[in-house]
């Protein structure tokens, strides 16, 4: 186990870091499988390097705890062997990736056959059973069956350059899928880059290409993805209409969580957005950082978070949030959830790109007991890494 000199330094602000991912770059990083060593307590901690555009080495690792205001110290080390740490492993077959931790499914990414977008199904919570609904992928007794195009974590759009690629049927858009150009699994996080074009109904005219990053960190009971959007205006300006069926991140969540039923009868869920917002009367068309839909799975409480990162366009978003179960973050529209607004919209101009990132955080417990506020701050505010 050769050593090197490597000293990282990691100063928390005015919040904990638990569970989180952390990142930096280093210049000439040892060769083999990294590691980091804390020099108070001797723990290991597996790190995950990736090579930049600037042909620097980012280095990932999941902190597992430090207090507000404190400074922790690490030491970057190097193994052969890396089998002692669980790995989140990415398996590809004909039309999904399939996700896991160590022996547990994560969920599923599908991409291929007739579908017209892609979708995360199912998504695992941190007691084994789907934190989003099953329907229309499968049929189970006493789930909704509303709304077939809410396929669990998804993203669509439902006027762009006048074709919708929200709902689905014969006169609806596909995100078209083209390649990965990265399937790669890790003992910190597997990395999937998906390319695809978004199209028309009949696939022949391309409306803008995407390429979508995705990231499933190895992060204890709990799960966190990265799912960011690139949009790129290859052909011809893009123009999104101001329409309430929008999502550049959207969440259909399980049955049981919602928090009204189709009959009107109240059930388990509740939603909560950054600025106090409860359920759909306050959330719908409000603006917010972020946006958690809590309820009971299986008899356990459980919830995910959806994060807006403070960079996206339109900042912070506006939520097409409903009661029925459906979250959704919509950067482009005004006057659909308020008609005393104008009408906005977007037009992304030929040769121009749009990035929206956002961070879905799948917990046990309230928006309170998980700790909501905490974990986006880290998002948008890590701690400060120095290299010595």
């Amino acid at each position: 186990m050769p050593s090197n000199n490597i000293r990282i330094s990691v100063k928390t602000l005015s919040h904990d870091c638990q569970q989180v991912p952390l990142s930096t770059v280093i210049d000439n990083p040892p060769d083999g499988n990294l590691f980091l060593i804390d020099l108070n307590n001797g723990i290991q901690i597996p790190c995950q390097r990736e090579t930049t555009g600037e042909e620097k080495t980012k280095i990932t690792w999941i902190e597992p705890g430090i207090e507000k205001n404190s400074i922790k110290e690490y030491k970057l080390l190097t193994s052969n062997n890396n089998s002692e740490f669980s790995q989140v492993l990415l398996k590809e077959s004909k039309e999904k990736i399939d996700v896991s931790i160590g022996e547990s499914h994560l969920t599923s990414y599908y991409f291929g056959g007739s579908i017209h977008r892609p979708y995360f199904h199912p998504v695992i919570g941190p007691f084994g059973k789907s934190v989003t609904r099953a329907f229309p992928m499968e049929h189970v007794e006493g789930e909704t069956d509303d709304h077939q195009h809410h396929r669990g974590i998804f993203s669509g759009n439902g006027a762009v350059n006048g074709v919708n690629n929200w709902t689905e049927g014969e006169n609806c858009g596909y995100t078209d899928h083209k390649k990965f150009s990265k399937i790669e699994s890790g003992s910190v996080f597997g990395h999937l880059v998906h390319h695809s074009h978004w199209t028309d109904p009949t696939k022949t005219k391309i409306i803008l290409e995407e390429i979508r990053e995705m990231k499933f960190f190895n992060i204890g009971s709990s799960r966190i993805l990265d799912i960011d959007l690139y949009l790129h205006a290859t052909k011809e300006d893009v123009f999104f209409s101001d329409d309430k069926e929008i999502g550049m991140i959207s969440l259909r969540v399980a049955t049981s969580m919602d928090i009204m039923s189709p009959e009107g009868v109240a059930n388990s869920g509740r939603m909560e957005n950054s600025a106090g917002g409860i359920n759909e009367d306050e959330i719908w068309g409000k603006r917010a950082h972020w946006c958690d839909y809590s309820g009971v799975v299986d008899g356990k409480m459980v919830g995910v978070t959806l994060f807006d990162y403070d960079e996206n366009y339109n900042h912070p978003v506006r939520w097409h949030a409903r009661n029925y179960g459906l979250l959704t973050s919509n950067p482009f529209s005004t006057n659909c959830f308020n008609p005393e607004l104008p009408k906005t919209g977007y037009n992304l101009k030929k040769g121009n790109s749009l990035i929206f990132k956002h961070r879905v955080y799948i917990h046990a417990g309230t928006t309170e007991e998980a700790k909501v506020v905490e974990k986006y701050q880290n998002y948008i505010n890590p701690p400060l890494i120095t290299i010595k």
